[in-house]
């Protein structure tokens, strides 16, 4: 009998551990579990263990959990499988968090995607890049993450300023732009409403971040999103340069990856950032060339407003520019000519606008 509990209390932690007791008790409503006609006895296994060994045994060969980048729970979310060949195998809604598949599907299993909306809010969500089972044995339970997407999360229609540049003037588009500063970024161009749910969540405690400082709300707010992360020791490295593939898995967080090819010379298939640089080139946010790219080095402001302005569908007007209409903010380290001068201006100054195609016109400042 001790021996049975022992198991018991083992397989039940076992349950807890991939969060699946939603499963369990959707498995009890279909008499799972096998029914109880014998007495324990010493040489026999107790029927409560013989109930949750049968559980596990009866259990789809392949289960994918979907939880949201904030920690809850995705019930209802559409999960979708795909074989080698980018075919769709199946798709499973993930009742109470877990999509349930056969075993005959679990076998031909190369990837996986996911999508949800939230019933409170109806911001959609979308899974990142889908996980890759070339390699090695499959699992048979799976976790999914789903991220709000862009369009919902980012505020794309209000063209507010999200760089101020510095007391002296300038902005230092050359140099290097570090994680609290990036975090600032997004945090300012975040939709309100959203911030307001994300801002309910526990506190993220990094030992190098205190609350005085400039960026906690920032780093604050961008953590609690799951847009940005720690490190193992507790720490957030505020300072710390962010590297051109760290800033495009960053950026990744607020949409689905794209599949795509990379021409930089230095960015292997093998290297852990080639997914979200590939999605980004993709997207068309990047251009790549058979050259370098040092993805490993520090990407710098003039790369970071061009991303995001490309990333938010947004672009300067040139004409409005040349004009010098008063309240315009400018930098004394950034020329008309310069090749970044657009992106900064885009960046730096609220204005109102209208569009017509992949145009934009400005018709005043903010």
């Amino acid at each position: 009998m001790k021996k049975s509990r022992k198991l018991l209390c083992v397989l039940l932690a076992l349950v807890m551990v991939v969060s699946l007791l939603p499963v369990m008790a959707f498995a009890a409503d279909e008499d799972v579990a096998a029914e109880e006609t014998t007495a324990a006895t010493v040489e026999e296994p107790s029927p409560e263990t013989e109930g949750v060994k049968d559980l596990f045994a009866k259990l789809p060969n392949y289960l994918v959990a979907v939880k949201t980048s904030d920690g809850r729970v995705a019930a209802g979310a559409q999960v979708v499988i795909y074989n080698q060949n980018k075919d769709q195998v199946a798709t499973a809604v993930a009742n109470y968090g877990v999509a349930i598949f056969a075993k005959k599907d679990h076998l031909n299993t190369y990837s996986v995607s996911a999508t949800w909306t939230d019933p409170n809010t109806n911001i959609k969500y979308q899974s990142l890049v889908g996980f890759n089972w070339s390699f090695g044995k499959k699992p048979d339970i799976d976790v999914i993450t789903v991220y709000p997407t862009i369009d919902m999360i980012l505020n794309t229609t209000d063209h507010n300023a999200y760089i101020k540049g510095y007391p002296d003037g300038t902005v230092r588009p050359d140099g290097r732009i570090t994680r609290a500063e990036v975090a600032t970024i997004l945090d300012r161009l975040m939709k309100d409403q959203v911030k307001a749910r994300f801002d309910s969540k526990p506190t993220v405690n990094f030992s190098d971040v205190s609350s005085g400082a400039w960026y906690y709300d920032a780093v604050q707010m961008c953590a609690k999103a799951g847009i940005v992360a720690g490190y193992p020791d507790g720490s957030f490295k505020p300072n710390a340069s962010v590297t051109r593939a760290e800033f495009c898995a960053m950026a990744s967080r607020f949409f689905t990856l794209e599949e795509g090819t990379v021409k930089f010379t230095d960015v292997p298939t093998t290297f852990w950032g080639y997914p979200y640089i590939a999605s980004v080139v993709a997207k068309g946010w990047l251009t790549d060339s058979e050259a370098a790219y040092n993805p490993n080095g520090a990407i710098s402001r003039a790369e970071v407003v061009s991303i995001v302005n490309k990333m938010l569908g947004r672009s300067a007007d040139a004409a409005f520019l040349a004009k010098g209409a008063d309240g315009l903010k400018a930098f004394t380290d950034v020329k008309a000519d310069d090749s970044c001068y657009l992106d900064v201006m885009e960046a730096a100054n609220a204005h109102d606008y209208k569009t017509s195609g992949t145009n934009e016109t400005w018709t005043g400042l903010k």
